[in-house]
């Protein structure tokens, strides 16, 4: 069994990349006769809640990545006296990682393979939606992994292109990788009845599960309920997500006092981070998703509506283009007047009586395609593997 390393730094909070890896673990584990093990490297303080949901993964703990520690000072010390992280080289080699992936980690030391991962380059097109140094690091990071790992794993063909235009001379390394959210176990979606009790849902509504990031423009939703508004046309939105975003702190207070402004603060409810199962029937059951973002790298929101086979109004941007749902309805992130007409004659039109139906048909068809993002990771990772003698 070939050992894939995972170093984890992150926390609960980071909920689009816990998703990505909650789907990656289940992907992997699920595939027969499998030849890969994931194993979890992290500090002694962190407590990501979503690895219990795959007791048969190790995970490693070390004082290493503590941040403050003692070992964690030395190891710095160390990779800055000799150009190379030779603590955590020799950690890996202890605990028989054959291969690190999804690494920010840059070794000069070749006998561990790594396979980096770029989400996107969005800091490249919304430069102002980040500080200069944050900017200046990314490139410096992005150009490096480029540079120092065995293959680079993009989540899009439209990152993918964007590394080859800013980084040429590495292409031969680069890889896409689509992935796939972990099939939904049915039964375990609460019932609408639950759901009305615990959120201030009013019926019918629209859904929007993104974190409260400037760049996931929910600006634009509250425009066209204000539209709709002045048409005497009430529709409502609730929306889920962290509402912290760490480049511009002050951004969620000042969409709620827009939406106050705007005269539509009733229509538009914010719950904040839910349990997952909960998120997804409230998907179920809204008259359509919406992503109305400026930017993505691969929403997981747009998987999530394609693997339910429920209809999400999405911005027309190349990777959600990319992602292509069958029950999509583009509309231009910055015209505010077309969202409002989509969204009116959704309600108007809404009819859900075939949507069981299409929510089992879906997830069956996700299954498959599970299996196939398991697969195809699998492959990268045996190319770098002694895979026939394991």
């Amino acid at each position: 069994m070939i050992r894939v390393g995972f170093i984890f730094g992150f926390n609960n909070q980071w909920i689009g990349g816990i998703n990505y890896y909650r789907s990656l673990f289940s992907a992997i584990m699920v595939l027969p006769e499998r030849k890969i093990h994931p194993v979890i490297i992290t500090s002694t303080h962190s407590d990501l809640l979503f690895l219990k949901d795959f007791p048969d993964i190790d995970i490693i703990r070390t004082k290493m990545l503590d941040k403050g520690s003692i070992l964690s000072w030395i190891r710095i010390w160390i990779k800055k006296i000799f150009s190379d992280d030779l603590l955590i080289i020799r950690f890996l080699k202890k605990n028989h990682i054959d291969v690190l992936s999804h690494s920010n980690y840059i070794f000069h030391d070749s006998t561990i393979p790594t396979i980096g991962w770029i989400p996107d380059f969005q800091h490249k097109y919304l430069p102002e939606y980040f500080r200069d140094n944050d900017i200046t690091s990314r490139d410096r990071a992005f150009k490096d992994i480029c540079c120092y790992s065995s293959r680079v794993i993009f989540s899009s063909v439209t990152a993918k292109r964007d590394a080859e235009r800013y980084y040429p001379e590495y292409s031969s390394r680069y890889e896409v990788l689509h992935f796939v959210p972990a099939p939904i176990d049915l039964a375990e979606i609460p019932d609408n009845g639950v759901l009305q009790k615990k959120y201030p849902v009013k019926e019918p509504y629209f859904f929007v599960p993104n974190q409260f990031w400037a760049h996931k423009n929910h600006i634009i939703i509250l425009e066209a309920l204000k539209i709709l508004r002045s048409q005497n046309k009430v529709v409502n939105v609730l929306c889920s997500g962290d509402t912290h975003d760490y480049r511009k702190p002050k951004y969620f207070d000042s969409l709620i006092d827009t939406a106050t402004k705007l005269g539509v603060a009733d229509n538009f409810k914010v719950l904040g981070v839910i349990p997952y199962h909960e998120l997804i029937g409230l998907m179920v059951n809204s008259v359509s998703v919406i992503n109305p973002s400026l930017f993505e790298g691969w929403s997981t929101t747009v998987e999530e509506t394609k693997s339910l086979g429920i209809p999400i109004i999405l911005s027309d941007i190349p990777v959600h283009r990319e992602q292509n749902p069958d029950k999509g309805i583009f509309f231009d992130p910055k015209d505010a007047e077309s969202l409002a007409d989509i969204m009116w004659n959704m309600i108007t039109n809404n009819d859900n009586s075939e949507r069981d139906s299409q929510i089992i048909s879906a997830n069956k068809r996700c299954i498959q395609q599970r299996f196939e993002f398991g697969k195809k990771y699998e492959k990268i990772i045996l190319n770098f593997t002694n895979s026939k003698d394991s």
